[in-house]
């Protein structure tokens, strides 16, 4: 059960990260991942990271489906959640000083 509460946070998570970064990258910022901003250079902005949140969903999907098999499935949920709350409030942070 908690590997799909977890599931539902990262995916919250990536909603936030998504609207955050297109936001920031529109006031002036960069993208900070080499492959994002590949990604970013070829398929736009908004498409490359649809794209990169639909597969890293998938690979969250896939480790809460299977977290009863093996704990690192389950501590791959926690780990991604942990770094995404990170990296959304690193975000917010920058929109609010850059903002100002």
């Amino acid at each position: 059960m908690v590997e799909w509460i977890l599931l539902a946070i990262i995916i919250l998570l990536q909603v936030v990260d998504t609207v955050t970064t297109a936001t920031l990258l529109k006031q002036g910022c960069y993208e900070w991942n080499p492959l994002q901003k590949w990604l970013m250079d070829r398929l736009g902005v908004l498409p490359s990271l649809i794209a990169t949140k639909l597969v890293f969903v998938g690979g969250c999907f896939l480790c809460a489906w299977y977290a009863e098999l093996a704990i690192y499935f389950k501590v791959a949920l926690y780990l991604f959640a942990i770094i995404f709350v990170y990296v959304c409030a690193n975000n917010i942070s920058l929109w609010k000083n850059h903002k100002g």
